[in-house]
């Protein structure tokens, strides 16, 4: 029987990666041509070329111009002495839950869309292009598999059938080796930050170490839970290792790595390493939020944090971005030490998800529409991103955007002045709605000059239409200085 195209790709890329982490293929050692390597394998040249591609943007190889393509000094895998053991049971710790905070804590981007604009709020799927028959079919499917448990109370962490379905998927799309009983089913990411927060504060973790920019609803999470919030820098390469100590401590480290929000840097695999060494040598976690990683533009989604290291890592993970945010369902990959206390302080929450849409979704996986989803919408955004960025390429003020590899949403920077009231004003005037970098980030620090811009949500026209009002809404802020607030032509 032949072997499936897919399966020879994940064999090539499982035996190279093992191979330059080990030190088998040692750092600096040139790799054989693509040509040769697929001769040696007994593959397609075109195979090799994607195995190199993914581990050149993992950062596990480099290339050379003109010398071909060599190990990296980061692949090998670092040996971590001393480990702390992950503790048994984190749930013998956990003291009853506090009263929640008053209020609704809402970030920029939440609430209903202004329909009399074209608004670019980052975060929403394309909706409107959701798989309404295919969903029905896995409902109609799901109640005739699980009768009357779709009616009844069901496990914490979820139903065993989704959280096998989960398993499979990360294993076969992550390279994940996952266990259905390390998952715990959460009604979004919110609520698995809040949970798992709520966890470890119990176990004595104390400070929550967060990316800046970050969303603002991320630290009022923390903090309701007890942790001190501390920020670290981003830059083009993601978060600042440099800026967190050696010794984290007790600390939660929470990262988009993928895809960091807003800015969509994307965090080398060398800070990869030093981050889960660091959390390998003292007692913090990592809670790593791969929120829009199944959209990644070029060769398969970048290798986890928990495929380093996963003995400290949380791998958290939202159905809210792939199909729809109304579903709250997401999922989170727990070490084995915190799994019984994540059931306990689940069912204190609410109970359990719901279970008519556990259900759905476990068939909607299982029967593999929802790989087949995600490959339709991850042609469909890279459409709408080429859009959006050629739109913008006509727009005389903006740098170039930063952010495209991957996601609904990318990052343009005004060459003078800032995002400030005048030019918020003046884009409200023409019917355009953007998100500044600094809703995003912590502190009185006035106006920045970048702004976030989604589109997964919108079709080809409205991005056209919403370039052309961002564009006259620049013109009239930089011919409105000292001219009082902006008119429309």
């Amino acid at each position: 029987m032949a072997i499936a195209p897919d399966t020879l790709w994940k064999r090539l890329y499982t035996d190279l990666r093992s191979a330059l982490e080990s030190g088998a293929i040692p750092a600096g050692m040139k790799l054989p041509s693509s040509r040769l390597m697929a001769v040696e394998r007994g593959v397609s040249r075109s195979t090799v070329i994607l195995v190199y591609d993914q581990l050149l943007a993992e950062g596990f190889l480099e290339s050379r111009r003109g010398s071909g393509t060599w190990a990296s000094a980061s692949a090998r895998k670092p040996v971590i002495r001393e480990k702390p053991a992950t503790p048994a049971n984190v749930s013998d710790r956990i003291s009853p839950i506090r009263p929640a905070t008053p209020g609704v804590l809402a970030g920029p981007g939440f609430g209903p869309l202004d329909a009399t604009k074209v608004d670019f709020r980052t975060g929403l799927p394309a909706v409107r292009l959701f798989p309404w028959d295919l969903w029905d079919r896995a409902a109609r499917i799901s109640r005739g598999r699980f009768g009357k448990r779709l009616l009844e109370y069901g496990p914490p962490e979820g139903l065993p059938e989704l959280r096998e379905a989960i398993a499979a998927y990360l294993e076969r799309t992550k390279g994940l080796e996952t266990r259905a009983d390390s998952l715990v089913v959460t009604s979004g990411t919110t609520q698995t930050l809040g949970l798992v927060a709520l966890l470890l504060a119990r176990a004595g973790t104390d400070t929550a170490i967060l990316e800046k920019p970050v969303s603002r609803d991320v630290a009022e999470i923390m903090e309701e839970r007890g942790l001190q919030v501390r920020y670290v820098g981003v830059d083009a390469s993601g978060l600042r290792i440099d800026e967190i100590p050696e010794d984290l401590g007790k600390s939660l480290v929470v990262t988009t790595p993928s895809h960091q929000f807003p800015t969509g840097a994307v965090l080398s695999l060398e800070r990869r390493r030093a981050l889960v060494g660091r959390a390998g040598h003292s007692a913090s976690w990592i809670l790593e939020d791969d929120y829009d990683g199944e959209f990644r533009y070029s060769g398969k989604p970048l290798a986890t944090l928990s495929s380093l290291d996963d003995s400290r890592t949380i791998y958290a993970q939202s159905f809210s971005k792939t199909l729809a945010p109304g579903l709250r369902l997401a999922f989170a990959r727990l070490p084995a030490g915190l799994m019984q206390g994540a059931r306990v302080e689940k069912w204190r929450i609410d109970l359990h998800s719901p279970t008519f849409e556990q259900g759905t979704l476990a068939v909607f996986l299982g029967e593999g529409w929802y790989d087949a989803h995600v490959y339709r919408m991850r042609k469909r955004y890279a459409k709408l991103r080429d859009i959006l960025v050629e739109s913008l390429s006509r727009i005389d003020g903006l740098s170039p955007v930063g952010g495209t590899s991957a996601g609904m949403h990318l990052v343009a920077r005004l060459e003078e002045g800032t995002v400030d009231p005048r030019f918020l004003s003046a884009c409200e005037t023409e019917g355009v709605k953007i998100y500044p970098i600094s809703l995003y980030t912590p502190g009185d620090e006035g106006p920045r000059p970048d702004f976030a811009l989604g589109f997964g949500h919108l079709d080809e026209a409205e991005i056209m239409t919403g370039c052309e009002r961002l564009k006259r809404a620049i013109n009239i802020s930089r011919g409105s200085v000292g001219a009082g607030p902006p008119r429309r032509n």
